[in-house]
């Protein structure tokens, strides 16, 4: 295999990867007032999350000194304590003996914000995605074009 094709298919296997972790950009969106209504919907189911978790915490803080028993219609108990991972321990002894502790990557999070003016769409068109794809592939061909200059200088040298 001649250095050539072997950089070329470097090359491709980059372009390949890179198209491969590339956001999947939708072509045939819903309409906007759904996709409005959802951001609506995450914004406030967000808000009930939190307004949930509020309200949680301040029963949580009453409850925790009342002893078992029943109060009113109200029927307080407690079950066991169920054993869970302790990820700052767990982290210490790894590193402690050398070894890597293992990540992950959390998925997005979808963030909603609302503007006074509307519009019908505002992200990237799609005749916008092909013209960067087009200047994409003629950098990667002018590159490509230049690296074989080069090596068939060095070869004739």
């Amino acid at each position: 295999m001649s250095i050539t094709t072997a950089l070329r298919a470097v090359a491709q296997r980059v372009l390949d990867r890179t198209a491969k972790q590339a956001p999947e950009v939708l072509t045939d969106l819903p309409p906007v007032a759904e996709i409005e209504q959802a951001a609506r919907d995450l914004t406030k189911g967000r808000g009930l999350l939190s307004e949930g978790r509020a309200l949680e915490s301040r029963a949580k803080k009453v409850l925790a000194s009342v002893p078992d028993g029943t109060y009113g219609s109200a029927v307080i108990s407690r079950k066991g304590n169920t054993p869970v991972l302790d990820q700052r321990a767990a982290r210490k002894l790894l590193e402690a003996e050398g070894i890597a502790v293992p990540m992950m990557d959390r998925a997005a999070t979808v963030v909603a914000s609302f503007t006074e003016a509307t519009a019908e769409f505002s992200g990237p068109m799609p005749a916008e995605e092909e013209e960067e794809e087009e200047e994409e592939e003629s950098l990667v061909a002018d590159l490509l074009a230049d690296l074989d200059a080069k090596l068939a200088a060095l070869a004739a040298a």
